[in-house]
């Protein structure tokens, strides 16, 4: 049987769900999910961030969110990369 997929790609945050057998299910990738309290969904908060100019870190979901104190972080805001 084939394996169907699908992403609410949210705002906030993004829900990955499978379905092998003809029932869905929300997929839970430990390390990278949020349990969003009031429905206890794995969730994937909806934000990337590029760690080099050439994209080769990329952090998704709860690695995105900032680790130094000076970093802006702020998932809603876009910069210009120079060059």
């Amino acid at each position: 049987m084939a394996i169907h997929w699908g992403v609410d790609l949210g705002t906030s945050n993004t829900t990955i769900c499978e379905d092998r057998t003809g029932s869905p299910r929300i997929v839970h990738l430990p390390g990278l999910v949020n349990i969003e309290p009031l429905t206890q969904t794995s969730v994937v908060a909806s934000c990337v961030r590029i760690m080099d100019d050439r994209a080769k870190t990329v952090l998704i979901g709860l690695a995105s969110k900032p680790t130094a104190p000076n970093c802006a972080g702020s998932c809603g805001r876009s910069t210009s990369v120079p060059g």
